[in-house]
């Protein structure tokens, strides 16, 4: 069903398959949460290795799902290292 998918949008049964080195000076954060089932830690984990020159923060938060950064009760774990999250903003945009 899925190749079927790919057919019908790509003209091809494989995904296509993006060249991420392409990726280049462009500061990315990159989050996900350790019960994400959307973007699961392992897909998470493979992303950063494509792009890890371009990755100033990555975090894997326990507890968390892919909902959780928009919804959770707590957010105090996004004042990442001590750093709040709009401090890490204006950082990248100096």
């Amino acid at each position: 069903e899925i190749k079927e998918a790919n057919m019908f949008i790509y003209g091809q049964r494989e995904p296509v398959i993006y060249d991420l080195s392409k990726i280049n000076d462009f500061p990315i954060m990159l989050v996900c949460g350790e019960d994400d089932m959307l973007a699961t830690p392992n897909d998470v984990k493979w992303l950063y290795e494509q792009i890890k020159n371009n990755v100033i923060y990555f975090n894997i938060f326990p507890n968390m799902g892919h909902a959780s950064f928009l919804i959770g009760k707590d957010l105090k774990c996004l004042c990442l290292d001590g750093n709040k999250l709009d401090e890490l903003i204006k950082q990248v945009k100096k």
